[in-house]
């Protein structure tokens, strides 16, 4: 009886655990499939983009410009220089010219108690002056509309014909 009782117990769970992951994979698989409720789209808070980034010359010029080219305008982009030994600081200065909403930032050194990349992102955090925070890697590469979909993840408005 007992065995039994497991049986149904854990199928349950199973069945529950399949349930979540098909409405996580057809809701959640594509978040270009999200879109700014109108409130977002009149309002347009400022979004603060917050890049903490060390030794990452080889990567940092493509983030930034994809991140440059949002299709939501209402951004400021900050990198902070992470004590990097490489010319990542010279080349966001140098994108920073044409794009006038990155701002590099140059990191101060570690406090105790703190690890290198918690106190980077803490730094950005403190600089930061947007309504939302979107926290990145340099080494990533956005679609134009990563900002909008992601921040419109909060909010869970899906649009299904695309």
């Amino acid at each position: 009886m007992a065995l039994l009782i497991y049986n149904i117990i854990v199928s349950f769970l199973l069945l529950i655990f399949f349930i979540n992951y098909f409405i996580n994979f057809i809701y959640f698989k594509d978040i270009s499939n999200f879109k700014l409720p109108l409130i977002l789209k009149k309002k347009k808070p400022l979004i603060s983009i917050l890049i903490p980034a060390r030794n990452e010359e080889k990567n940092i010029k493509d983030c930034l410009i994809s991140l440059a080219k949002q299709n939501y305008s209402n951004i400021e982009i900050l990198v902070l220089d992470d004590d990097s030994s490489d010319d990542t600081a010279s080349i966001i200065k140098n994108i920073s010219k044409k794009f006038k909403n990155i701002r590099l930032i140059k990191g101060k050194p570690l406090k105790d108690g703190w690890t290198g990349k918690n106190y980077a992102c803490h730094q950005l955090y403190r600089k930061s002056k947007g309504e939302y925070l979107f926290f990145t890697d340099a080494d990533t590469v956005h679609r134009d509309d990563s900002v909008e979909s992601a921040i419109s993840l909060i909010y869970c408005q899906p649009v299904r014909n695309r």
